[in-house]
């Protein structure tokens, strides 16, 4: 066989680096793997000799992909994605289903994300597989074609390269919540949130920017005692009576009629929640899929890609 067209790369290395991206971590994916760290970590480290570029570098806020490992990762996703296309092809599913892909920002609520879309499990000629990921990852894997559609946050960055356009498929409501012992005592208004504990929502995510511009402009200061990129564990965390937490209404409505939570106040913000996909020929259930999916009160939802809000720099880095 002509060495031309064997591999030009351990497969098995680039394999282990995909998953410590997709898993957040090398430990993580270790866990996932049922390997040592220290294998995982070898592996990723050889791939690097290989290849002659660092993929990984530490900052700030802890370690994140170089440009080149960036580019590894979308290379990478691209032929772990064309190989479970190929598994696929050949299980058992029945031939007219179309399989769906859509990827769930982990600051969309779970339980907004599951009603909305139990409506796809009732279409017979619909497989829908669902997956969560931060933001920018949904993104690049909208890019490279290994989801058909993300439900994110903020809506995402439109360019000539990417064409990825977006539709509003909410407009939650954003109420500051605590227990109701920490509610009661206090003025329902912003002032009585200066200098209480207060769990937030990670840097990354658009719900958190808005949040804190506004209380900015209000010179309002809360202690932030802790912040996850998981708006349950931040429910949790209100629930459990570490702080007050910023939340959208309909995502705490069952903790509300239970006395779990109570509200101090309404934040006077525009949220939006956007699914967005490629504005390519879709396949004609892709595009019933979303036209399913978009939900808009008082609005099409058709959206040209143009941001009028704060949050148009969403995701620049990705573009």
């Amino acid at each position: 066989m002509p060495d031309s067209i064997l591999p030009a790369i351990n497969l098995n290395r680039l394999g282990y680096f995909y998953a410590a991206v997709r898993c957040g971590s090398q430990a993580a994916a270790a866990r996932e793997l049922g390997l040592a760290p220290s294998s995982v970590s070898e592996q990723i480290k050889r791939l690097e000799e290989e290849l002659e570029v660092r993929l990984f570098e530490k900052r700030a806020d802890g370690t994140g992909l170089t440009d080149a490992g960036l580019s590894c990762f979308e290379h990478a996703s691209s032929i772990f994605s064309a190989g479970h296309r190929l598994v696929q092809s050949f299980k058992s599913n029945p031939p007219e289903r179309l399989l769906v892909r859509i990827g769930i920002a982990s600051t969309v609520s779970r339980s907004y994300a599951t009603e909305m879309f139990m409506p796809l499990f009732e279409r017979e000629h619909l497989h829908a597989q669902l997956t969560h990921a931060d933001h920018h990852l949904l993104l690049q894997r909208l890019r490279i074609g290994e989801i058909d559609m993300a439900l994110l946050d903020a809506r995402p960055p439109k360019s000539d390269q990417d064409r990825i356009v977006s539709r509003v498929a909410s407009r939650p409501k954003l109420v500051v919540v605590g227990t109701p012992e920490r509610v009661q005592p206090l003025t329902p208004t912003p002032d009585s949130l200066d200098g209480r504990p207060f769990f937030h929502l990670s840097g990354f995510s658009a719900l958190r920017r808005k949040v804190d511009l506004f209380l900015h402009e209000v010179g309002v200061l809360p202690d932030v005692v802790a912040e996850s990129d998981d708006l349950d564990v931040v429910r949790e965390a209100a629930v459990r009576n570490y702080g007050f937490a910023a939340l959208p209404r309909h995502f705490v409505e069952g903790d509300l009629r239970q006395g779990k939570l109570a509200v101090l106040f309404e934040l006077p913000l525009d949220v939006e929640i956007h699914l967005a996909h490629f504005d390519d020929e879709l396949p004609e259930m892709i595009r019933e899929a979303i036209e399913l999916l978009v939900q808009v009160e008082g609005d099409d939802g058709d959206d040209d890609g143009d941001d009028d809000g704060d949050d148009g720099d969403d995701g620049d880095d990705d573009g």
